[in-house]
């Protein structure tokens, strides 16, 4: 809660929020709503196996799987049970052994990168870090305050003229005294439309060179995190360098990273702790758990061809091997967005969950 009066949630609170929601719902369902904390291992005939054991009778599947875990860096696999290394900062209690004056080397700039720096700087950790990526973009912060939803539209053109006038629209916002956030989030709206409009090669040229700086402008941090990162940038102890990471070594506790920068000299950095922040591995995904993995043996599920996660048609449903359709699984949330574009931020997740269990409950003949 900011002096303003606006509000922004740790990630953890509103999992919170979310998973007592489901509890209320759960309970007042008679036993038609359960939550099985086990995993789906196959799916033949209609039934699913668990590794708990259970087969379950389902009429429809639908996949809402979320992110992959990240994958492990080439040059990291011979340190997977190094004690320097945190593959998984989510991990419970991943960060809450780090000394306060323990040196820390974060692969990533992104969000999980700054909300590993404000967590570690919560539990009181005041050692250097240098967290590197291949262009050194940090994520942007929101908007302390409300503003005016700005007007622009952006469905017409190819990337470059789209880019072009995103481009002209926040240098008018500056004009009027707004922030080029409310032009972002005019984009971010129109997301699914603008995507969808893109041409193959479009979608092809944002992935390589515009995605990187999207995505540090449309994923923003809350702004009591990006003080905490301006803060450890201006008393020296958090480095952002542009870098990639050439070789890695290490002793019985430390590890030697050695990055080469965009530009300048090779750098060496001493790490008690390494952390992997780079986010998740969409282009693994079919191979990312045993359902999945069996899904795509059996020709029901591929990856989409951006290496973005599942390839689905306009109705969310699956497409498996040869381009065939799999009627009766469908797939929802962020698995899907090769197709739909904008399917990351929480608005556009719960509008594409309605519109799967409208389809669901078409398919199954219920409405």
């Amino acid at each position: 809660l900011l002096a303003d009066g606006a509000i922004y949630p740790q990630r953890g609170q509103f999992g919170r929020y979310v998973a007592q929601r489901f509890a209320e719902e759960a309970r007042a369902s008679g036993g038609r709503l359960t939550h099985l904390r086990e995993q789906a291992l196959s799916v033949n005939h209609g039934e699913v196996v668990t590794d708990g054991g259970r087969r379950l009778q389902a009429d429809l599947l639908v996949l809402a799987i979320s992110h992959p875990p990240p994958s492990l860096p080439s040059l990291a696999t011979p340190f997977v049970t190094h004690p320097a290394l945190i593959a998984n900062p989510w991990r419970a209690g991943a960060l809450a052994t780090i000394a306060p004056e323990a040196s820390v080397a974060v692969m990533g700039t992104g969000l999980t990168m700054a909300d590993t720096v404000a967590t570690l700087t919560r539990l009181g950790h005041r050692g250097p870090i240098a967290a590197f990526s291949r262009r050194g973009l940090l994520s942007r912060s929101n908007l302390s305050v409300s503003s005016e939803p700005w007007p622009g539209e952006y469905d017409c053109g190819t990337l470059r003229q789209r880019l072009r006038q995103i481009r002209l629209d926040i240098e008018r916002a500056a004009e009027q005294g707004q922030a080029w956030q409310v032009v972002l989030d005019a984009v971010r709206n129109q997301g699914q439309s603008i995507w969808q409009g893109l041409t193959v090669a479009d979608r092809q040229r944002f992935l390589r060179h515009l995605r990187s700086y999207w995505d540090v402008h449309r994923y923003r941090i809350a702004p009591q995190v990006a003080g905490v990162l301006e803060q450890r940038q201006r008393d020296g102890s958090l480095r952002v360098l542009a870098a990639r990471l050439t070789a890695l070594e290490g002793d019985a506790q430390k590890l030697a990273l050695t990055l080469t920068p965009r530009r300048g000299e090779t750098l060496l950095v001493s790490a008690d702790h390494f952390i992997l922040t780079t986010g998740p591995a969409h282009g693994g995904l079919t191979d990312s758990q045993p359902l999945l993995r069996q899904l795509s043996q059996r020709g029901l599920i591929r990856a989409d061809a951006f290496g973005l996660g599942l390839d689905v048609d306009p109705r969310s449903r699956a497409i498996g091997r040869e381009g065939r359709i799999t009627p009766n699984l469908l797939v929802s949330g962020p698995a899907a967005r090769a197709y739909f574009g904008e399917l990351m931020g929480l608005p556009q997740v719960a509008d594409h969950a309605a519109a799967v269990a409208d389809e669901a409950l078409r398919t199954l003949g219920v409405k």
